[in-house]
């Protein structure tokens, strides 16, 4: 059987756009330390930026969520693999990590817009394109923003 986070890396690779190597190498670091990051300062030195902000342009440049987004998604796809492959309730998993499963439920919310109720009913299929939907959202954010500073 396959890691849970080997999975939630190739679930990303499924919708992250071809272009978006940044965003890739973010997700990859995110995984590895379970979708938690100490500061953004240290994260965008892993990824090879000097500073959070650079980091922030570039994965706003890719047209993506923001890195605190991101870390929700891969985070909220982590417990749900982690639901669907071994069972394991969120509130399980907070306590072994000694965390506050009232932190895990309202992440998935805030992520999801649905209580992890639903969410890990629906599965990480349904996450997929939901996350594939966030992705085109801050895209179209994004293009938006870009075409009002032309004309500014």
């Amino acid at each position: 059987m396959q890691d849970v986070g080997q999975i939630t890396e190739r679930l990303f690779d499924a919708v992250l756009p071809h272009s978006a190597d940044t965003a890739r190498k973010v997700v990859r670091e995110l995984v590895a330390s379970q979708g938690t990051f100490g500061s953004a300062v240290a994260l965008s030195h892993a990824v090879g930026f000097r500073n959070r902000h650079q980091l922030a342009r570039e994965l706003t440049r890719e047209r993506m969520p923001a890195l605190q987004d991101l870390a929700g998604w891969v985070r909220t796809l982590l417990w749900t693999a982690e639901w669907e492959i071994h069972g394991r309730a969120i509130s399980n998993a907070a306590l072994r990590d000694a965390a506050d499963p009232a932190i895990r439920y309202r992440t998935v919310e805030r992520v999801t817009g649905r209580p992890w109720s639903e969410v890990r009913q629906l599965g990480t299929g349904w996450l997929i394109v939901q996350l594939d939907a966030a992705i085109r959202e801050a895209g179209e954010r994004s293009r938006i923003s870009r075409r009002n500073v032309g004309t500014a």
